[in-house]
């Protein structure tokens, strides 16, 4: 029923309790017995089924807020492996019920889900808090926060094309002129980018 999205309380109902009886030959429970002893051993069933499905594999993660038939607002924790076939299909591992739906209350979610499930969160809360990579993230604030800039102005329609090589002349002009290892990670990476794109 629980794979069907059919709420246990139609159990209730004496006629598709009655259906059940007769075509499975046992006994059907009560709702509440279902939920109290049925539904959490499954619920960590599925999420083990899900951790073996994604190992050690890249995965991606999504929060999907949407309102249900009764206006309620939920926040679905959504995960999927990421393979060299493209992105699995989805896993729904964690919905949560708000009381609105903005930002703050989804970043709420975000930074209570359950850690016991979350190992790269755990990898990512010591990871950012080395200080070697905190002074790389303020480095590459610092000195390539103009970039989203410059890709947007790059994307624009009807650019001419000395415009675009204009722009792109002034990036690297800028990267090689920017200090520290990471900018010399970037100016690698920039010139290895443009050698393998020459159009």
């Amino acid at each position: 029923m629980v794979a069907a999205n059919i709420p246990w309380t139609r159990l209730n109902n004496p006629i598709l309790k009655g259906f059940l009886t007769k075509y499975t030959n046992k006994q059907i429970p009560d709702e509440s017995t279902l939920r109290k002893k049925y539904l959490h051993p499954q619920y960590l069933s599925t999420i083990e089924k899900i951790k073996e499905n994604i190992g050690d594999s890249y995965f991606w993660a999504s929060v999907d807020e949407t309102t249900d038939r009764c206006g309620r607002y939920i926040a679905n924790i959504v995960v999927g492996k990421l393979g060299s076939r493209g992105p699995s299909s989805p896993h729904l591992i964690a919905p949560r019920v708000l009381e609105v739906a903005n930002s703050s209350t989804i970043a709420r979610v975000i930074q209570t889900f359950y850690e016991e499930y979350a190992v790269s969160i755990r990898e990512e809360k010591v990871a950012t808090t080395s200080s070697s990579v905190v002074s790389d993230l303020a480095s590459v604030k610092s000195y390539f926060g103009n970039l989203p800039g410059v890709i947007v102005s790059l994307e624009a329609r009807d650019l001419p094309l000395i415009g675009s090589v204009k722009i792109m002349h002034t990036i690297q002009e800028d990267v090689k002129q920017t200090p520290g290892p990471v900018a010399s990670s970037v100016a690698t990476k920039l010139e290895q980018v443009l050698q393998r794109n020459p159009g």
